[in-house]
């Protein structure tokens, strides 16, 4: 058939566009749905934490892939459950799409980095390159001892 103008051609959905859009985002997998969960999680704990004036906040960039980041997650973990009081932390996996905005923001080159955020969500205190497992303990523990006086 000719058609003489658009106008006159039927408009066919683009079902090709929602096909591969399911596909990257591993739209059927379990794998893909725990990791847009784990993302809605982290986002609004994020969310949570930079609207929460009352307390500071510890950003954590990690990796999966880091044994460094690995090793010291209990730390992390023991950090939050102590200092709950002034502290909120909230861990952002530099691997995924979505912090690509906030690992841009704090110039985030290295993992495990820490951020410490004021009560008004301004960062104060940003950790050094790690090298070894000391050097991120003493990394976090002076980022702890910044938060304290803010």
């Amino acid at each position: 058939f000719f058609f003489p103008c658009r106008e006159g051609m039927p408009q066919l959905p683009n079902l090709w566009g929602e096909v591969w859009s399911r596909a990257k985002v591993g739209w059927k997998s379990a794998r893909g749905r725990r990791r847009r969960e784990s993302q809605e999680k982290a986002s609004g704990e994020l969310a949570a934490a930079l609207d929460d004036h009352k307390r500071c906040t510890l950003l954590s960039f990690y990796s999966p892939k880091c044994r460094l980041c690995r090793h010291v997650a209990p730390k992390l973990d023991q950090v939050a459950a102590e200092e709950s009081g002034w502290l909120r932390t909230v861990s952002l996996d530099v691997g995924n799409e979505a912090w690509i905005p906030e690992v841009s923001y704090y110039s985030v080159g290295y993992v495990p980095c820490f951020v410490m955020l004021d009560k008004k969500g301004s960062a104060r205190y940003k950790t050094i390159h790690p090298k070894d497992y000391d050097t991120v303990h003493r990394s976090l523990t002076e980022a702890i001892s910044e938060g304290r006086k803010l």
